[in-house]
């Protein structure tokens, strides 16, 4: 009996068929511009590709390994229009091929250089046609991940963006979390030395909206299923995401950069119950957890999507708890927390933000206190009065009555508002009821400002004392040094100092235990009404002295910046008109607040004034400036909140 005949094998794109199976050359010789070159680097590590090519390989661009190579298709192509032929110019086309196939690569060359001299321009436009899409290499698609990240990793934001938009694998790549993650941590809280751009830290996510939850996203939900990821996406967002959750970006681990991971252990509590409206009687009769006003919200009669799920009117067995749907925390991508703080900085850049007026006080605003996390502004002035605002909605929470004069000064953390006033008392608040507390009584004369930490309270007073506080042991010491009003007080985070400026056109650094100067910082020739400290960001007992700048603002017109461990000027801002009664700073700019009606803007590095902010009709005594919001009041009683997250 004859042996069946063997079946061929199969034959893929990407395999080249076994030298004995090749078509012999006569066929269909191998296009120039397809042709094998032995001199290429690539050449011996190619797989071979035809009989006729002897010990040649293939080139990079004809390997289908390295990106979508044509050269199946059109070797196909070139055996059509051949067949096409008559004999006679079949064979005279053959040879030809044959002939530069079998030529050294120098000599193919001269070859190629000779057809292009005798051709017309109409053969070499189409040449030159035919040629784009040849040397045309789309090398992010072709090359391993990893190296392609290399390679866009060098990019500025602005051209990953647009490589996103080159195709999908181009997407894949300059979308990923690991290369917008550099550049957060490149730019934000602080400026690169490529670009010069730095980003603001906000520390709050901005909150937005969260999407209603559709019946179908609950159903899948309680069944432990997805209808698909961007529905789940959903589901996570709108029932888990944190707006209040800080992004810090870091240099270590890739960290998701709003809110843990789902394996995380929620700090706020055990995960949430979805519960049905059939299941509430077990939920109150059973050992499962207690409903929850946002659970309550889920089980509501009246919610369409759970009227399948009514109880009946009989009673039944309930089971004694219910399964617990995991939590689903929305990541956001690190490209869309470099984009929200890229419009932010441009805003600032460009003085573009939102104005609201807070209107309530009768007299004129001499101090303020702002919150971001908490979007919670206290203001006090001549009026004796504090007044709490909700920044959002610009809603007065509050009026604190208490003071018989003048309120010059007013802090608040988690659970309380201190604030002094020109009748020679400080007062506790409650955050709570905004209720008075506790009177502090001390000093001889007006208390024109106050600062504290979780241990240490400071004043400053008009008779140039200043009194600090140790609140875990109720101790006061005094520091005596100035001459005149100390106006501002500053609790350093080092190695227990203290800082204060006075009516002296002095300021003064102080040891706190040993209640001795240390430094005096003399250049300014008016009184010296406000200071700010510029930190660097790993502020503790060990951190370089000279990375720390002093700004400080006077009546003699000018911000000065200083050195802090050699009290010398570094540099001296002009552009104020009169004298200049606040400054406050962050990692990327200064603000100061003057008596002729204008905030200045000052970059931070440059020393350069940005832009000039007009707007008040009376001398601006106070501003507070942070990631996203600039606050001032002024001597009508006016606090003007500009918004740069959103601007008109």
């Amino acid at each position: 009996m004859p042996p069946e005949p063997a079946q061929p094998a199969a034959r893929t794109p990407a395999a080249a068929p076994p030298a004995s199976e090749q078509p012999p050359v006569a066929s269909l010789p191998v296009a120039p511009a397809l042709l094998p070159d032995a001199d290429h680097p690539h050449a011996s590590t190619v797989p071979t590709a035809a009989t006729s090519l002897g010990k040649r390989s293939l080139q990079y661009r004809h390997h289908p390994s390295f990106f979508r190579s044509s050269y199946a298709s059109d070797e196909a192509r070139l055996q059509q229009r051949v067949d096409a032929l008559a004999p006679a110019d079949q064979t005279a086309v053959r040879a030809v091929w044959s002939m530069i196939q079998d030529v050294e690569p120098h000599v193919r060359e001269l070859v190629l250089d000779g057809i292009l001299h005798r051709s017309p321009l109409s053969q070499l436009s189409y040449i030159s046609n035919a040629l784009a899409p040849l040397t045309r290499v789309d090398f992010i698609g072709s090359l391993p991940t990893e190296i392609s990240f290399q390679i866009l990793r060098y990019l500025d934001g602005k051209s990953l963006c647009h490589s996103a938009q080159v195709s999908r694998k181009w997407r894949a790549v300059a979308d990923d979390d690991a290369i917008w993650h550099r550049m957060c941590t490149q730019h934000i809280d602080k400026k690169c030395t490529k670009c010069g751009w730095g980003l603001p830290l906000m520390h709050t996510a901005v909150k937005r909206p969260a999407p209603v939850e559709p019946a179908a996203a609950s159903t899948a939900s309680a069944a432990g299923e997805a209808s698909s990821p961007a529905a789940a996406l959903a589901a996570g967002s709108a029932s888990d995401s944190d707006p209040g959750q800080a992004v810090t970006p870091s240099d270590g681990a890739l960290a998701t950069s709003d809110g843990p991971s789902e394996a995380a252990e929620d700090p706020r509590g055990p995960p949430r119950k979805r519960l049905c409206a059939g299941a509430r009687d077990s939920a109150t009769s059973g050992p499962s957890a207690p409903v929850t006003p946002a659970m309550a919200t889920d089980v509501a009669p009246s919610s369409p999507s759970l009227a399948p799920c009514a109880p009946a009117p009989q009673p039944a067995p309930q089971p004694a708890s219910l399964p617990e749907v995991p939590r689903r925390r929305y990541r956001r991508p690190w490209k869309e927390v470099y984009a929200e703080r890229l419009i932010v900085e441009r805003n600032w850049r460009n003085a573009k933000y939102t104005a609201l007026d807070l209107k309530g006080h009768k007299d004129g605003i001499m101090t303020l206190w702002y919150d971001d996390c908490k979007s919670l502004l206290v203001t006090g002035g001549f009026d004796h009065t504090l007044r709490a605002w909700n920044v959002q909605t610009g809603e007065c929470l509050a009026v604190m009555s208490g003071h018989t004069r003048c309120v010059r000064g007013v802090q608040f953390d988690d659970s309380k508002i201190i604030s002094c006033s020109m009748d020679r008392t400080l007062r506790i608040w409650s955050m709570r009821d905004f209720t008075c507390l506790r009177t502090i009584v001390g000093h001889n004369d007006g208390v024109v400002c106050l600062h504290f930490t979780d241990k240490v309270l400071a004043s400053g007073s008009v008779d140039g004392v200043t009194r600090v506080t140790n609140l875990a042991a109720n101790k006061t010491s005094s520091l005596n040094g100035h001459t005149d009003w100390v106006n501002r007080v500053l609790i350093l985070p080092c190695k227990a100092r203290l800082l204060s400026c006075s009516d002296d056109a002095t300021m003064r650094l102080w040891d706190i235990e040993s209640r001795e100067t240390l430094r005096v910082f003399s250049g300014h020739v008016a009184p010296v009404q406000s200071l700010q400290v510029i930190m660097p960001r790993s502020a503790g007992d060990d951190v370089d002295e000279d990375e720390i700048k002093i700004v400080t603002g006077s009546l003699d017109h000018t911000v000065k910046i200083w050195n802090f461990r050699t009290a010398h000027t570094e540099r001296t801002l002009f552009g104020h008109v009169e004298g200049v009664w606040c400054v406050d700073v962050d990692t990327l700019r200064i603000v100061s607040a003057s008596h002729d009606r204008t905030l200045k803007v000052w970059d931070i590095e440059s020393g350069k004034c940005m832009y000039t902010i007009d707007g008040h009709a009376g001398s601006v005594n106070c501003c507070r400036l942070s990631d996203t919001k600039l606050i001032s009041g002024d001597e009508t009683g006016l606090v003007t909140v500009r918004n740069f997250l959103h601007n008109t």
